[in-house]
């Protein structure tokens, strides 16, 4: 159901071939501080270190809707 990258931009492989893997409903998000690489459009991106920017999503995923 959901898609998380840390630390890298996929841009490169080996990552850049998780994509192939991934549902295409699935959320899809990237926490990273790589701002030289265009974004995937689908993907919500989070610029930041993973030690700020997972634990935001984990209380986003965690929170009552």
């Amino acid at each position: 159901d959901i898609f998380l990258v840390v630390g890298t931009s996929l841009a490169v492989y080996p990552a850049a071939s998780l994509l192939q893997f991934v549902r295409r409903d699935a959320e899809k998000y990237i926490v990273t501080l790589d701002l030289n690489t265009e974004p995937h459009r689908d993907f919500i991106w989070l610029k930041e270190r993973a030690s700020t920017g997972v634990p935001k999503l984990v209380k986003q995923w965690s929170a009552p809707e």
